[in-house]
């Protein structure tokens, strides 16, 4: 059988206007004696078929006892008379019948209109057979429509071509936009992520320098301020890193072994600084990290920071016989500038 166009009548003619082809109705009535002639000697022949499915005609039909079949004839013979084409076979009664629909050419360059080009009704023996209906076709309705339809799915295609190639264009243009606008993002977030690198590295050597500068200020301070008298029974041998002098002092022995501390910070003061200059007030909110430790030379104990409960600590330096030693913390800084300042005094 043909290959029917399966939806309503309307959506039909919409379809054979986009497609710029040949649309073939086909109606027929069921009370009609023709009909079951008509459907089997014809609408199923492999010669039909193979011709209507070769020359890409597009059939739609219909019984008109069914709604979509009356209201099928109806919109046909008002699209008849809206072409003004003197078609007496569209207004009979007659069934099975055949009505051929096309793009026209509008009069008077007017736009294309869909027409209907001629029609066919009668018996399928006679006027609606396989014979009478590819005739039809190939003397009148091919030559009729063949070129202007071809010329028309041309430039169709031509336009949508040509609206394809404008979509591209506009999708490239949006793609290469949305890359120059992720370039210039990532550019300027390179520059915040370089700038923040930057201040951050800044930040990092002003706050080391201030706690350089911090620190040596302390020490002063702590020379003139928190360093007892070297007076007491215990003698204190203590060496630094800056140095390779043996430095003697007395303490007194207590709860507290922060003066021993305290004395080997002040040891790093160079000897250029005089105490005569040694300031009268700390750094404000600097507190010394203490990021050294003090050992005994043999056998070697570390001597702990405390500020209470020192007094065993005292012992066992007199035990040591106050040989003492002070080296920089894993991690720490005690005495790195110091040995930098150093370097740099012998350079000159």
């Amino acid at each position: 059988m043909l290959d029917f166009w399966v939806g309503p009548y309307r959506e039909f003619l919409s379809d054979v206007r986009k497609q710029a082809k040949i649309g073939m109705v086909v109606l027929v009535s069921g009370e009609h004696e023709d009909d079951e002639e008509f459907k089997r000697d014809v609408l199923c022949d492999p010669e039909l078929v193979r011709f209507i499915k070769e020359k890409e005609i597009m059939v739609w039909g219909a019984d008109i006892r069914s709604k979509e079949g009356y209201q099928g004839r109806s919109a046909l013979h008002l699209l008849d008379r809206s072409n003004n084409v003197a078609s007496q076979t569209l207004l009979a009664t007659t069934y099975p019948s055949l009505a051929f629909v096309s793009f026209m050419p509008g009069a008077a360059g007017a736009a294309p209109k869909l027409s209907v080009i001629t029609a066919l009704s009668g018996p399928p023996s006679t006027t609606t057979s396989t014979s009478s209906i590819m005739q039809l076709i190939t003397t009148s309705i091919i030559p009729r429509t063949s070129a202007f339809l071809a010329r028309l799915r041309r430039e169709r295609l031509t336009l949508e071509e040509s609206r394809h190639l404008r979509a591209e264009q506009d999708r490239a243009f949006r793609e290469a936009a949305t890359r120059d606008r992720e370039r210039m993002d990532q550019q300027r977030q390179k520059e915040r992520d370089d700038r923040q690198a930057r201040e951050s590295l800044e930040r990092a050597r002003q706050e080391k320098e201030d706690a350089v500068e911090n620190r040596k200020a302390w020490r002063r301070y702590a020379r003139k301020h928190l360093l007892p008298k070297s007076e007491g029974p215990i003698r204190v041998a203590l060496r630094v890193p800056a140095s390779s002098e043996r430095n003697v002092r007395n303490f007194l022995p207590g709860p507290s072994t922060l003066p021993l501390f305290v004395y080997a910070e002040t040891l790093l003061i160079p000897a250029s600084e005089s105490p005569d200059s040694d300031p009268d007030q700390p750094p404000a909110g600097y507190t010394p990290p203490y990021d050294f430790r003090i050992v005994t030379n043999y056998p070697r104990k570390e001597i702990e920071l405390v500020e209470n409960g020192g007094e065993g600590v005292w012992d066992t330096i007199k035990s040591a016989g106050g040989a003492l030693f002070a080296e920089k913390k894993e991690n720490g800084t005690w005495g790195e500038a110091e040995n930098g300042d150093s370097d740099d005094e012998d350079d000159e």
